[in-house]
């Protein structure tokens, strides 16, 4: 479980653990962008993003109980989310690990004016929308076990 606002390093960090470690990533985001594109209609976007994300569930659940390794890039910037997934992990049979991710927010904004130059499987974030995003991003709980990852 990747936990991390956007361009702070969970995609790159998920794609090496594909190649090194031979799990299987699933990245909504990814999904969304070969859906709907790099600048999603906002008015169906949650709508179109719960769809998928209940979609790619069936997926590594399955691949779970297969005892097959899984990265789920998703952000999990909702603490009952990540409550949710991880009892759903343990349920098809995994150990749920969260790993946090944490940039500077220039760094991050940074990175996504960079990133917008050359969108491929990413979406079209603004400064407005970065603005908008960090007001929906929940901190971890004190509760809450992770393993910090800092990449640069």
């Amino acid at each position: 479980m990747l936990y991390g606002f956007v361009c702070s390093g969970k995609t790159t960090y998920a794609k090496k653990l594909e190649q090194n470690k031979g799990a299987i990533c699933f990245s909504p985001d990814e999904w969304m962008v070969r859906l709907y594109g790099v600048n999603p209609p906002v008015e169906k976007f949650s709508e179109n993003y719960d769809s998928v994300l209940e979609i790619i569930e069936g997926y590594w659940t399955l691949l779970l109980r297969l005892n097959v390794d899984v990265v789920l890039d998703y952000g999990f910037w909702n603490r009952e989310y990540r409550d949710y997934v991880r009892k759903k992990v343990k349920e098809s049979g995994g150990t749920p690990k969260l790993l946090s991710f944490a940039i500077p927010e220039k760094t991050a904004l940074t990175r996504c004016e960079e990133r917008n130059k050359n969108l491929q499987e990413d979406f079209l974030i603004i400064k407005e929308t970065f603005d908008e995003m960090k007001g929906r991003f929940q901190s971890l709980g004190e509760d809450e076990d992770f393993i910090a990852i800092y990449e640069s």
